[in-house]
């Protein structure tokens, strides 16, 4: 979820709890004091920072062997410019 859609979604729920609320004031005080803050750690959350992290490993992962294979490639390369290099008569 973007940054943009948490904030749409938190500033509509605040709407909303001020609308149910209004002639509350007590009720709107105590709400705020425990929603004021703090950072939900619903499972669904939980869930995307898991699956964001598991994304950012298999990425790095697969990042390292698409190194390790242009390594080879630049390693048989440049053998085969030495090679070339050698064959040219000076």
């Amino acid at each position: 979820m973007s940054a943009f859609s948490c904030g749409v979604i938190i500033n509509s729920t605040r709407r909303v709890m001020y609308k149910l609320m209004n002639k509350h004031e007590r009720v709107q005080e105590k709400v705020g004091e425990i929603m004021g803050g703090k950072v939900l750690d619903l499972p669904e959350i939980r869930i995307f920072h898991e699956g964001k992290e598991q994304g950012r490993l298999e990425g790095r992962a697969e990042g390292e062997e698409e190194r390790k294979q242009l390594e080879i490639e630049n390693d048989s390369l440049r053998k085969e410019l030495e090679q070339q290099k050698k064959q040219i008569p000076v």
